[in-house]
């Protein structure tokens, strides 16, 4: 059954013709609303924020690449990238408790979220294109495999807001 699945999904996303552009156009305003988010400097309601709007955009990933969309498993496997002892475990913490460093943890934590936010929702975009490109779904998804994908993506994740932010002064300076 699990190859007539991925013979399906496989059959379904060359049919699709899946736009490059439109994947990154996702991925690119995912990440701008991760970081704009991350400017709001009150931990729990970033988090909560941050965790819906990676949600939607996983659900907009699986339908430009014809998945169909599994909003509980989606939430447990964006859970499971973030808790999984990556790199970003224990950043939302430190910054929560820079926060509360007096007259500096504010402005530090405004400073620091939007990037964080960025890179991990960059990662988790890149996890979720590379698993369905793969003919990957919703359903007995690896973990383990995605796990590789959200660490690869997580350390390209630095360049690639860095070039994305970039793009953005250019174009707001051509267009000023």
């Amino acid at each position: 059954m699990k190859n007539e699945n991925e013979k399906a999904a496989t059959e379904n996303r060359i049919a699709r013709a899946v736009d490059a552009a439109e994947v990154d156009k996702a991925i690119r305003t995912g990440v701008y609303t991760a970081a704009g988010l991350g400017i709001v400097p009150i931990p729990l309601f970033n988090a909560a924020t941050v965790t819906a709007s990676n949600v939607l955009l996983a659900r907009k990933l699986a339908g430009i690449y014809g998945v169909d969309f599994k909003e509980g498993v989606a939430k447990k496997i964006i859970a499971s990238m973030i808790g999984a002892g990556t790199s970003t475990l224990a950043t939302p913490l430190v910054i929560s408790l820079v926060s509360q460093i007096p007259f500096m943890g504010t402005p530090l934590s405004v400073v620091t979220m939007p990037v964080l936010n960025g890179m991990t929702t960059y990662a988790l975009a890149r996890m979720f294109a590379t698993h369905f490109e793969r003919g990957g779904n919703f359903v007995g998804t690896n973990v383990d495999a995605l796990k590789e994908y959200f660490q690869d993506a997580f350390k390209n994740s630095r360049e690639w807001l860095s070039a994305a932010f970039k793009d953005k002064e250019k174009a707001a300076e051509a267009s000023a």
